[in-house]
C-alpha cells in the first residue's frame, strides 16, 4: 500500500495529508518506510526511514554523528525530529553533548526552554546543530530520526533512524559496500557509554581486520574495503553505527546515500 500525495508549504494544519502524526496499526506484522523529497528538485534530494514498530521506542537516544565530527560536510547540517507515543512526553535534548539540557524554542512563541511536553504524534524539531554525542531524554516512548545534509548543496541529503539505549546491541553488519574505491562507504561507530570501548571489524581479507577503540560519548570513522561489508563487534557493550558513502567532502549526484545499522539482535533468518 502506498500513501502519496505533495504537501503545500507552509502547511495548513487544516488540512490533512500522508505526511507526519499519521497513526496505523494492523492485525499482523507489517513494515513501513517513510520517504520524501522536495518536489522541485526531485529524488536527487531525497530522504527515507523506516517507521518502527513501538517495541523500537525507547527513552534515551545517543546521537552518532553531527556537525562536529571530522569537518564532514556531508553532515554540515544534521537536525532531529523526535516523536512520542503518548500524551504528556516530556522531552529533553542535549544537542552539543556538555550533559546540559539546552533551550529551544520549541513552539516557535519566542519563548525557549530546556523541556517540551509532546502528546501522541507530536514532535519537536531541532533545526540544525545536533552534535556527534548529543542525547535526547524522553519521559515516555519515543522515536527520533536524523535528517542530515550539505548546506548549500541540492544533493547530500541523509535521513537516519537512531535506535534508543534499550534496543542497541554489541554486534552489528554492514552489508552494503562499494564496487569503486574512490568512492568508499564510511561507517561511523558511536561509543555511548561511560568507558572507552574496543569494537572488533571483521571485512574481507585479513589485512582488513582491525579494533576501533572508541572514548566515551566518541565515534571513530571506518571505510569498508573495495566490494566487501564488515561485522562491528564488542561483546558485552552495547554501541551504535551508520553508513554513509562519498560526498564526506563536498557535493555528489554519483553516489548519495546512507542508512542505519540494525542491532544484530534485530535481525532474523
Amino acid at each position: 500500500v502506498t500513501l502519496q500525495n505533495d504537501v503545500p508549504l507552509p502547511r495548513d494544519p487544516a488540512n490533512q495529508f500522508y505526511d507526519g502524526r499519521d497513526k496505523v496499526a494492523a492485525t499482523r506484522g507489517i513494515v513501513m518506510t517513510r520517504a520524501g523529497w522536495d518536489t522541485a528538485l526531485g529524488t536527487v534530494h531525497a530522504g527515507a526511514v523506516a517507521a518502527t514498530d513501538l517495541s523500537k521506542y525507547g527513552t534515551q537516544f545517543d546521537i552518532p554523528i553531527g556537525e562536529n565530527i571530522f569537518s564532514n560536510e556531508a553532515f554540515e547540517y544534521t537536525a532531529a525530529s523526535v516523536q512520542a507515543s503518548s500524551d504528556g512526553t516530556v522531552v529533553t535534548i542535549d544537542s552539543d553533548g556538555d550533559g546540559a539540557p539546552d533551550a529551544f524554542d520549541f513552539d516557535g512563541d519566542g519563548s525557549f526552554t530546556t523541556s517540551h511536553v509532546l502528546d501522541e504524534g507530536e514532535t519537536a524539531y531541532v533545526n540544525g546543530g545536533m552534535n556527534a554525542g548529543a542525547k535526547i531524554e524522553t519521559s515516555k516512548p519515543s522515536q527520533v530520526h536524523l535528517l542530515t545534509g550539505d548546506i548549500g548543496s541540492t544533493v547530500a541529503g541523509r535521513w537516519y533512524e537512531v535506535f534508543p539505549e534499550e534496543v542497541l546491541d554489541d554486534e552489528y553488519v554492514a552489508a552494503a559496500q562499494t564496487t569503486n574505491a574512490g568512492n568508499p562507504v564510511t561507517i561511523f561507530v558511536h561509543n555511548p557509554n561511560d568507558s572507552q570501548i574496543d569494537v572488533a571489524v571483521d571485512a574481507v581479507g585479513a589485512a582488513n581486520d582491525t579494533i576501533l577503540s572508541i572514548v566515551p560519548g566518541g565515534t571513530v570513522a571506518f571505510n569498508l574495503p573495495n566490494g566487501s561489508g564488515a561485522q562491528f563487534t564488542s561483546p558485552g557493550n552495547n554501541f551504535s553505527a551508520v553508513s554513509a558513502t562519498v560526498a564526506l567532502a563536498g557535493a555528489t549526484n554519483v553516489y548519495d546515500w546512507g542508512y542505519t545499522l540494525v542491532p544484530a539482535s534485530s535481525l532474523t533468518s
